[in-house]
């Protein structure tokens, strides 16, 4: 059935991603009789075959996105350059008291939030490229958030600028004026902080229509309502600050509408939760060093203006600078525009883990930077005499700005280069390296050369700014340099443990010799998984690994995806194994090779998935609580169906997250005792088998094998205060840590992805790993080389807290209930050909009454293992109540009158029955033998009454 399902495809899917355009190209190309017509395009025509076409293909991506992002860019700068005007016609007053406010603003403000923002260019991007579409809403949150924050301190500053520009000798008439113009700029402060996410937001979806519509009206709005405020208002100077602040504002509330109601955002747009703030700490890792980046490019320009006024004739050097700084500034909104697309490309090809991609990205972008270097610099240089004439009719100022247009063109082409270069930087997450490469470039070599030129060998303002243009080039030849030398299959593994918040181990742990100790990067922690059982002991024992033929299959399917959409239809999510993972895995003991894909799986999302986000998060439908837990279709849709997950918090636990599906729940909806046991057992496998210790089923370090050891587990002790119920996304931790001198313990924690609420709690506790002699079939000591090569993994964290260890009491026959001549099927058994501890507990439980487990759940189970069994043994189970354990009144219920005969007190009668239930029960699974009973598995259990479903609440 899910292959007939017709994916449902967006407009913009199909203007910005390969699996989205292709199959409408071809069928567009498809003639009546069923070919292709010759010739897809251009590149065809011209004969430049496939990778030609490629090239254009990613050229005309990247057009797509740089042509609307320059008018965008030009707009927004725009609209204080209009205001400027305006207030130029009101006075020299107004006008200077403007241009300084403008100034100290852009520089204390609006450049700090444009480059904390621009961090969303990695996130955001990225993410999208993975298919982790729910994270850019989350994103975007703690950007905003962290932005209104960064605001309170500013708008202070912005408050005092009056006094502050008085402090440092400032003219008071004018500095009084900028204080008021910087005053009433602060709403617009706070707008800014609110727009840069949205637009970098709608940026990494390649959604750029919106924001081009909505700075272009914006603009056109600000335009009348400026002249109103400035002129006819009387607020002068107030006015045009007020006007931006109003403006901006505008571009949010447009911006945030668009978001909100757009089915282009249905996917990435996400409600306001917990997790948003819980991860601003990974937000602000690329955010300060953008800034940084960002900030420190634009302040040297900054510096270099206010250099000229120290020159002998500061007037003119000044004002040539100033009209040199702007002409290149509104010239730089085209590379600025290339940039972010060439940072859109590379992070969703990166996040896509198709690092060619990414490469042919970088290549393209380059390609049209130069060629728009060349063009708008030889465009300049034909205008040389009568660019200044565009600015001053002064003669003098006139002649200055021609001698000047050559470095500008150079300045021109240098910023054309690393206005791409930084893109891709943003792109690939490298805005530490490129605050490195601007610190040196400007500060340490282009600023000091402007000043020896200005000021020891007094060439002056053309000094200065040959100065400057050395930092410029420095810091396109460093970018250059680095973006050469960069492994892109390094890159798309950084982007994808970025994704998944975490690192990557080396892979696989065994190839390193066991005298290394791991660093806090290396230090995986299951050496242990679930061991070979003997006599005295047993253990739940799986073998794990990922089939070769099903990634041959998968990776046929994407080889042929583009022809083959039955293939693709029957790919629920993206497949990723991480590089090192692919590259060398061991299973049984061995290392086989596996091809790396080069790229991550899609197909189209269904129809039925956003109709239904656009229910559960709609403040308007009215949903029970149960509906709310079901209903997160984007987290459904992008947890990976194979189950494998990542170590996290340093290599201290491995976590995976699983949906609960259908055939995992009872006829409650909520998943089985089985199904948790089940999830806790492959996510310690799945443990082992990233750490590469899954020799023979079971985790086994160096020191190990050579002494022939096995882990065998004897205790395990499970605490359920919720049960997850169908179609809810959960996530487990595991993690291993000491247990005495010679055991290990594992514990996990299970909890919903969607609220944090703790569903299910476990450990295998004090002394419960042992290690056994896989030949003679006796518990051994841990040899110390065994333990120098484990216990740097260890750690005191605990999932459930046992005090004391409260002892099983042996059943016999003589129990309550008893089930006997339990068969075990072929079909319980495991690998091992023993039964799978998960069966015992249902043959445990089964053994208690069915009008008990209507009523009750189980909240908490203790496990001893004793040995194992196999399809040979005849099993019975047993199971006695806890007389101690009846509860007094809650579990008490009278269903027919009342009687005090004791026969009816014990249920039975006929006039009544006084229905009491224990809530502890002791339980033993043995198998029956002709001489002598061998015990298998002892069993405590504790339960409580089900909550009534409530019938009609809802939120």
């Amino acid at each position: 059935m899910a292959g007939t399902a017709e994916p449902l495809v967006y407009y913009n899917d199909l203007m910005r991603r390969d699996e989205g355009g292709s199959e409408m190209e071809e069928s567009l190309l498809t003639t009546e009789s069923g070919g292709v017509r010759e010739g897809k395009g251009w590149a065809s025509r011209l004969g430049w075959g496939d990778g030609g076409r490629e090239l254009m293909e990613e050229a005309r991506r990247l057009g797509y996105v740089a042509a609307p992002m320059v008018a965008v860019t030009v707009s927004q700068f725009l609209v204080q350059v209009i205001s400027s005007m305006m207030v130029g016609h009101l006075g020299k007053l107004d006008l200077a008291s403007a241009a300084i406010a403008t100034s100290l603003t852009s520089v204390t403000g609006f450049s700090l939030l444009l480059g904390m923002a621009s961090g969303l260019e990695t996130l955001c991007g990225q993410a999208y490229g993975a298919e982790q579409y729910h994270m850019l809403g989350i994103h975007m949150y703690r950007a905003i958030f962290s932005l209104l924050v960064v605001c309170l301190p500013l708008s202070l500053i912005w408050a005092s600028m009056g006094k502050l520009l008085q402090l440092i000798g400032q003219d008071p008439l004018i500095s009084q004026e900028a204080g008021k113009y910087a005053v009433w700029m602060i709403p617009g402060l706070f707008a800014y902080a609110i727009a840069q996410p949205l637009m970098k937001f709608l940026l990494s979806q390649s959604l750029i229509l919106p924001m081009l519509l909505s700075s272009l009206m914006t603009l056109c709005l600000h335009i009348p309502l400026c002249w109103v405020l400035v002129f006819k208002s009387g607020l002068r100077n107030v006015g045009a600050a007020l006007s931006i602040s109003i403006s901006y504002w505008l571009n949010v509330f447009m911006l945030g509408m668009y978001i909100r109601y757009s089915a282009s955002c249905r996917a990435t747009r996400a409600p306001v939760s917990k997790e948003a703030f819980r991860g601003i700490n990974e937000f602000l890792r690329l955010a300060l060093p953008s800034a940084l980046m960002i900030c420190l490019e634009w302040w040297s320009f900054e510096l270099l203006i206010l250099l000229s006024g120290l020159l002998p004739n500061p007037q003119l050097e000044t004002s040539v600078l100033s009209i040199c700084l702007s002409s290149i500034s509104l010239l730089y909104c085209i590379p600025y525009g290339l940039g972010c697309a060439a940072s859109t490309r590379v992070s969703n090809e990166l996040g896509a883990w198709n690092p060619k991609g990414a490469q042919l990205v970088v290549r393209v972008a380059t390609f049209l930077a130069i060629s728009e270097a060349v063009l708008v610099s030889g465009t300049l240089l034909a205008m040389h005499r009568i660019l200044g004439y565009a600015y001053s009719n002064d003669e003098e100022v006139v002649n200055y700005v021609t001698d000047m247009v050559p470095l500008v063109c150079l300045s021109v082409v240098f910023d054309s280069l690393q206005g791409v270069l930084s893109g891709i930087a943003r792109g690939c997450g490298w805005q530490h390296l490129g605050a490195y490469v601007n610190l040196g470039s400007f500060y340490l070599f282009g600023i000091p050369i402007a000043v020896v030129l200005g000021f020891l060998l007094h060439i002056g303002g053309k000094g200065l700014w040959i100065g400057i243009m050395c930092g410029s080039s420095t810091q396109t030849i460093l970018l250059a340099l680095i973006t050469s030398f960069t492994n892109w299959q390094n890159q798309a593994t950084m982007a994808r443990e970025r994704i998944f918040h975490e690192r990557t181990p080396p892979f696989p742990l065994l190839l390193h010799k066991a005298s290394v100790k791991p660093n806090a990067y290396q230090r995986q922690t299951s050496h242990l998984s679930f061991g070979q059982p003997a006599q005295g002991s047993v253990a739940l024992s799986a073998n794990f690994g990922v089939p070769q033929a099903s990634i041959r299959t998968m990776q046929h399917a994407r080889t042929h995806h583009k022809s083959s959409s039955d293939s693709m239809a029957s790919l629920s999510c993206a497949l990723y194994l991480p590089t090192k993972c692919c590259s060398s895995i061991r299973e049984n003991g061995s290392i086989n090779n596996i091809p790396q894909a080069s790229s991550a799986l899609s197909v189209q999302r269904p129809p039925v998935l956003d109709v239904a986000y656009a229910v559960a998060f709609n403040p308007a439908t009215s949903l029970t609580a149960e509906q709310i837990r079901q209903s997160i279709p984007t987290e459904k849709q992008l947890t990976d169906p194979f189950r494998q997950g990542l170590i996290v918090e340093g290599g201290v636990r491995y976590r995976q997250t699983v949906v609960i599906r259908s055939y995992e729940v009872g006829p409650d909806k909520t998943a089985t005792l089985e199904t948790i046991l089940n999830l806790l057992q492959e996510t310690a496998l799945n443990h082992v088998w990233l750490s590469g210790l899954l020799g023979d089923g079971f985790g086994a370090t160096h020191g190990m094998m050579r002494n022939n050891l096995i882990w065998v587990v004897t205790r395990m002790h499970v605490v359920l205060d919720e049960y997850p119920i169908w179609g809810e996304v959960v996530e487990i931790d595991t993690w291993v840590g000491a247990s005495g001198k010679n055991g290990m313990r594992r514990d996990w924690l299970l909890r919903s992805r969607f609220s944090g609420q703790v569903f299910c709690r476990a450990t295998r506790h004090e002394h419960t790993w042992v290690m056994m002699n896989q030949q003679t079939r006796r518990l051994s000591k841990m040899p110390e080389e065994v333990r120098d090569e484990i216990s740097p993994w260890f750690t005191e964290m605990r999932a459930v807290q046992e005090e004391v260890l409260e002892k099983i009491d042996k059943l016999d026959d003589k129990a309550k209930y008893v089930n006997s001549n339990l068969k075990p099927k072929w079909n319980d058994l495991d690998m091992n050909h023993h039964v799978n501890n998960v069966k015992y507990v249902r043959w445990m439980l089964e053994t208690i009454p069915d009008e008990f487990m209507e009523d009750h759940q189980l909240s908490s189970i203790v496990l001893e293992y004793r040995r194992e069994c196999d399809s040979s043994d005849t099993v019975q189970s047993i199971c006695e109540p806890d007389k101690d354990s009846l509860p007094r009144d809650k579990n008490i219920r009278i269903l027919t009158g009342f009687s005090l005969a004791p026969e009816i007190l014990d249920g039975g009668g006929l006039f009544g029955t006084f229905d009491k239930w224990p809530t502890r029960y002791t339980h033993l699974l043995q198998i029956k033998g002709e001489k002598k009973d061998e015990e298998i598995v002892r069993g405590k259990t504790t339960w409580r009454k089900k909550k009534k479903k409530p019938s009609s609440s809802s939120y």
